[in-house]
């Protein structure tokens, strides 16, 4: 019992012995095991897992990182190079050696891109610098010079059918026939007219912008440094929020306003004068309208008395009077009215817009209007008139005969600035050759940024049976718009509600005029 009990305690002590000393030399532990008990043991004390220890302390796959590094296969070997080493301090010298490497193979592809992007980027460069020789030297060519050179010594004035007397007499005829202006300019001093700081004059319109010209530099060569704002409207609509117009001296020119529009201004301003060629509803002292003359005409009458009209300003109001003077022929007043329209008046480029509203635009008219006869402007401005001739006869053959307020008319849907008035008469020129008798040509569209339509109506400019401003200026207020209608008795615009009670095809269903408006 005695043995029995001694070979227990001494068990015990090898258990706790082999627990304490894990990882200790085989020689000790077999010393002290002695029966076969003891001998089948070392199953648990080797214990191949705990054994495996020493991996997690070695941390092969730690040190193997690097090979993850450089996965891509065009790099060069320099894993093989370098050896990974058991210390933490290598891994950090092999990963900067491997970035290295990397970026130096990277380095290699980048020069190939680049090389190859270089040369994209040279013909690139090659290209530009091309095209801007081209530009310089496009830019050092002056057509106007060339153009003047050719008709400097050609005057295209001469009018073969007009002896060098009468048409002396002619010219002076044309020269005192603005008694009524001279009239009016009577009410005013000299004072009235330097005191002008605001000129509401028509926008895009030759003879709006050309009658503003002469009141721009009327006021700036009295004192250049003079403030004078200048409003640019159309017809029927003028933003009183946008611009000043309390205890202001206002000149209106060549612009139909109606009556509540003019009563709004002449209650702000200090002074209000108004020189026009259309027919008004307010009449007042201070307001001017004629009918032989278009209103840059009148203008220049006004500020220079003692002058005579300048050649630009007349070809101006033989377009757009329809006056047909004797001594201007109508083509060449023609071809210049294009070449303004087209160059100033209808140009909307960034650059021309700033230039309206500074005022040099003015400078630039001003300059024209003291020349002599531009020759080589009339010129251009015959090419002009030949892209608006081919284009006015690809738009006027689509349209078609129907009724309007009881007058036979040729309808087209089409609005365009500097067209529309063109491709009307176009209209009635084809409806004639056609022999279908119309009485004039009515072009309509609807203008999103206003909401309603605009129609704007023809004649030939020949026809005296009736007034086509009137009857513009009679629809106008039917249809009950801030803008109404007015023009000239050859001329006539308004605009249309887009409701539910009224629309643009009840014009032509409906009539609204009790009796034609003669």
């Amino acid at each position: 019992m005695v043995k029995k009990i001694i070979i227990k305690n001494e068990n015990n002590k090898n258990k706790t012995n082999n627990e304490q000393n894990n990882g200790t030399n085989d020689e000790t532990n077999s010393k002290k095991e002695v029966k076969p008990k003891k001998e089948t043991k070392p199953k648990k004390e080797t214990k191949p897992k705990k054994e495996t220890k020493p991996k997690k302390e070695t941390k092969p796959k730690k040190e193997t990182k690097p090979k993850k590094e450089t996965k891509p296969k065009n790099e060069v070997k320099s894993n093989n190079e370098v050896k990974p080493k058991k210390k933490n301090k290598p891994e950090k010298e092999t990963n900067l050696n491997n970035k290295s490497n990397n970026e130096s193979n990277n380095g290699k592809k980048l020069k190939k891109e680049t090389n190859s992007n270089k040369v994209e980027v040279n013909n690139e460069i090659k290209i530009t610098n091309e095209n801007k020789k081209r530009k310089s030297k496009m830019n050092k060519i002056n057509f106007n010079k060339i153009i003047l050179d050719c008709v400097k010594n050609k005057n295209i004035m001469t009018n073969t059918n007009i002896s060098s007397k009468n048409l002396k007499q002619i010219e002076d005829k044309y020269e005192n026939s603005f008694d009524d202006i001279l009239t009016f300019k009577k009410k005013f001093n000299i004072t009235e007219l330097e005191n002008i700081d605001t000129i509401i004059y028509h926008d895009e319109n030759n003879d709006g912008m050309v009658s503003c010209a002469i009141v721009y530099n009327f006021l700036k060569n009295i004192n250049k440094n003079k403030h004078i704002q200048l409003i640019g409207a159309k017809p029927q609509n003028i933003r009183f929020d946008r611009f000043d117009l309390h205890n202001k001296n206002i000149i209106i020119l060549d612009i139909s306003f109606k009556e509540e529009i003019l009563n709004e201004i002449k209650n702000k301003a200090k002074t209000l004068i108004l020189i026009d060629d259309h027919g008004h509803v307010l009449r007042d002292d201070s307001f001017f309208v004629g009918q032989e003359h278009a209103a840059c005409a009148y203008t220049w009458k006004f500020f220079y008395p003692t002058l005579n009209v300048p050649k630009i300003v007349q070809f101006i109001d033989n377009s757009d009077s329809k006056k047909f003077f004797e001594h201007l022929p109508s083509y060449l007043s023609k071809y210049f009215s294009d070449f303004i329209g087209f160059r100033y008046c209808h140009n909307k480029t960034p650059q021309a817009m700033i230039k309206k509203r500074d005022g040099r635009m003015f400078y630039e008219l001003w300059d024209l209007i003291n020349n002599s006869v531009p020759f080589q402007l009339i010129t251009i401005g015959f090419y002009y008139d030949q892209v608006t001739d081919n284009l006015k006869e690809q738009i006027a053959i689509n349209a078609v005969p129907m009724q309007f307020q009881g007058y036979n008319v040729g309808i087209l849907n089409f609005n365009a600035p500097a067209l529309t008035h063109p491709v009307c008469r176009q209209i009635v020129s084809n409806f004639k050759a056609k022999g279908i008798p119309i009485d004039f040509a009515v072009c309509w569209g609807y203008e999103h940024i206003n909401k309603c339509y605009r129609i704007q109506m023809s004649d030939d400019h020949q026809q005296t049976r009736f007034n086509l401003g009137y009857i513009a200026q009679k629809l106008g207020k039917i249809g009950g718009l801030i803008k109404f209608g007015g023009g000239h008795p050859h001329i006539g615009n308004f605009y249309w509600p887009h409701s539910k009670e009224k629309d643009i095809w009840d014009l032509f269903s409906k009539n609204y005029l009790k009796n034609k408006y003669n």
